[in-house]
């Protein structure tokens, strides 16, 4: 189906789809970031509490017309027009540019999303908390939340769980 489709490869490995008929290549490289963006940020399990916030707001109800995978995608839009790679993001960095995009988008929530945040990041048992993300005295539970199912690791955070 190449010559049906005007496929065009990279000559290099992996070989990628650089663009086709129906796909220019700005559409690919940005369909390309979000994948890439979407690894870190949601594949990972460290946002299971706040990746939500990307979609919902702080208020936790939909904003109308807006899908998840739209609210994403202009996230990863941001991060491209800042200039950051989709490789190599320290993990506090990942939790900083978040933090950065829903605050800057609803400034009335930077309460709420550093909290939320920050339960995400002690969510793995991190007794830490980066100085961006210190929320209000007294709105982050004592302790990181523990496990209370008997799951390996990986399963546990993207259950919220551990």
């Amino acid at each position: 189906h190449d010559a049906e489709w005007a496929m065009v490869y990279s000559p290099f490995p992996p070989y990628e789809v650089l663009h086709t008929r129906a796909l220019d290549f700005p559409s690919l490289a940005r369909i390309r970031r979000f994948a890439a963006f979407w690894d870190l940020y949601g594949n990972s399990g460290n946002f299971v509490g706040s990746l939500p916030l990307l979609w919902n707001g702080a208020a936790a109800q939909p904003e109308p017309g807006v899908s998840p995978f739209h609210s994403f995608l202009e996230f990863s839009d941001a991060l491209h027009t800042r200039g950051v790679r989709t490789s190599g993001i320290a993990l506090v960095r990942q939790y900083e540019l978040l933090a950065e995009y829903l605050c800057q988008r609803d400034p009335a929530a930077s309460d709420a999303v550093r909290v939320c945040l920050a339960e995400d990041y002690r969510r793995p048992g991190r007794r830490d908390v980066p100085p961006f993300l210190q929320p209000p005295k007294g709105s982050l539970s004592p302790e990181p939340v523990v496990p209370t199912r008997n799951l390996p690791r990986r399963q546990a955070r993207h259950l919220g769980t551990g």
